[in-house]
């Protein structure tokens, strides 16, 4: 039957999407260009013409077979040929079924197996040592070699060297430091866990052996007055979370080692917990940490046969301290414990003129932070504007849902902060529990401070706030005669997974 509908012919080939958009697809108020729609409704097009092309091919040979007649086979001639499974037969005019064929094949299997069962006991061990020593050399080679893999270290970044990387915080709220003389990096919980409650981190999945003995260790820090169990390291199983083996860490003790062996049983996937038990009424301030942490199948402790890794940690903590030193020098105020992600950002901050464009956004942030924008020495002037028609381009965004408990905030602000320590906002969104749910947004396209430079001493700022003109001077304070570092600044009260700040800037900024 011949096709009726007409082909919705569109002939612009337009610009075809990168793979990236074509994963990711549309985002909420996206405006693809037109090249994108172009190729799109083209390669439609294309597609639906060849398909109706090739169907009129494929009728045309239909109705050629239809009339081809194949006669039956004989032994001079090719043709249609009736299938047989008998195993007795003389016919010349059937063919045999794969049926057919294996019974025959079976018959003859069995008298080659009684065959090879005559061969000599001798011969007979002599093919079974070779058959055992071809599979030995070949397991050694290209599966499990135990000699090979007994002192591997399975956690990775068990000493926090590269911050929670690798690691989930499945409760509570959970930090790092990357600095200490004596391990190196380790994990802390560093907020208050009430009693009766546990918090814990978790490791990747890590892939094991089943029935295999695995040595667990851990260097556990627990000085500062806990007298009950509080500190633990678990083996769980990665499905289920049942526990296959811990460690309690020792009380009221400096940096100590402990290792425990644990069996997998029928187990082929685990994690790692780091947990933390309540009550904990200052975790944020007196250390309970976690480090070196260790499982493998070695029979002692993988810890010791892992090099020197205080000698690499004090090579990278050196330098670190360098290069914040360096950065400071430009300005920015940095610090040797500061991550290297947050090195990096401060390297992109430092000025190299009177001239500074601005092109960030930080989605979703679910911790609290700052975000240096610039340094504004006594008696200078900043200004920023941005050079965009969206309100979006310069904005603190904060949220907080109703699934949270109360007593949760999220705060995000524009800030500036002295060489005290004092901050002073010039702006902030701020959602809350019970009493201010949802999203708050704080929307700017133009923002001056004076740190001195209108008034001596006197530190002000305007703003032109999104459809509204640029506001007079607001004084901030008098009588200052410091250096105010301009950031946003965000604080999480409470952290929740449906909790998180937002904040960016898009344009440019002068400073005289």
């Amino acid at each position: 039957m011949a096709f009726t509908e007409k082909l919705p012919e569109w002939h612009a080939e337009g610009i075809e999407p990168p793979d990236s958009k074509k994963q990711a697809g549309w985002d909420v108020e996206d405006r693809p260009p037109a090249g994108w729609w172009n190729w799109l409704l083209n390669r439609t097009f294309k597609a639906i013409e060849e398909l109706r092309n090739k169907a009129a091919d494929k009728q045309y040979v239909d109705e050629a077979v239809a009339g081809v007649k194949v006669p039956d086979a004989t032994l001079t001639q090719k043709g249609i040929t009736q299938l047989s499974s008998a195993t007795d037969s003389t016919s010349e005019a059937m063919a045999a079924t794969p049926k057919a064929v294996k019974t025959v094949n079976d018959v003859a299997a069995a008298a080659q197996a009684k065959a090879n069962a005559a061969e000599t006991p001798s011969g007979a061990q002599a093919k079974a040592n070779t058959a055992e020593t071809n599979a030995k050399s070949y397991a050694d080679q290209n599966f499990y070699n135990k000699t090979k893999i007994d002192a591997v270290n399975l956690v990775r970044n068990g000493t926090a060297l590269f911050g929670l990387q690798d690691w989930v915080v499945q409760g509570g709220s959970w930090s790092y430091s990357e600095n200490d003389a004596n391990v190196g990096g380790y994990f802390y919980p560093s907020a208050a866990v009430a009693a009766g409650t546990h918090i814990f981190i978790e490791s990747q999945p890590i892939y094991v052996f089943t029935s295999t003995n695995y040595y667990l260790g851990c260097t556990f820090h627990t000085n500062g007055g806990l007298t009950s169990d509080l500190v633990r390291i678990e083996l769980v199983n990665a499905s289920s979370g049942v526990v296959l083996g811990s460690i309690r860490a020792d009380d009221n003790k400096w940096w100590h080692r402990k290792t425990v062996v644990v069996n997998t049983g029928n187990v082929d996937t685990v994690k790692i917990r780091l947990v933390a038990t309540g009550p904990l009424t200052n975790a944020a301030t007196v250390i309970r940490g976690f480090s070196q942490v260790t499982l493998s199948i070695a029979s002692a402790d993988v810890y010791h046969n892992q090099g020197d890794w205080r000698s690499l940690f004090q090579s990278v903590a050196n330098g670190k301290t360098n290069i914040a030193s360096a950065i400071s020098g430009k300005g920015v105020p940095a610090s040797g414990s500061d991550t290297f992600a947050t090195l990096a950002a401060k390297i992109g901050q430092i000025s190299t003129g009177s001239r500074m464009e601005y092109s960030f956004r930080q989605n979703s942030i679910k911790t609290s932070g700052e975000y240096i924008l610039a340094t504004l020495p006594p008696r200078s002037i900043y200004s920023f504007q941005t050079n965009y028609d969206n309100s979006e381009e310069a904005i603190a965004y904060s949220y907080v849902g109703d699934l949270v408990a109360d007593g949760t905030r999220a705060e995000c602000a524009v800030s500036l902060k002295d060489s005290k320590g004092v901050y002073r906002d010039v702006l902030k969104a701020a959602s809350y529990k019970p009493g201010g749910t949802g999203g708050v947004s704080r929307r700017f396209n133009r923002l001056e401070i004076s740190n001195g430079y209108l008034t001596p001493g006197k530190l002000e700022f305007r703003i032109e706030n999104e459809n509204n003109s640029l506001s007079g001077w607001f004084a901030l304070g008098t009588n200052i005669d410091d250096t105010q570092i301009l950031m946003f600044k965000y604080d999480l009260i409470n952290p929740h997974e449906n909790c998180w700040v937002t904040f960016g800037l898009k344009g440019v900024s002068y400073r005289v």
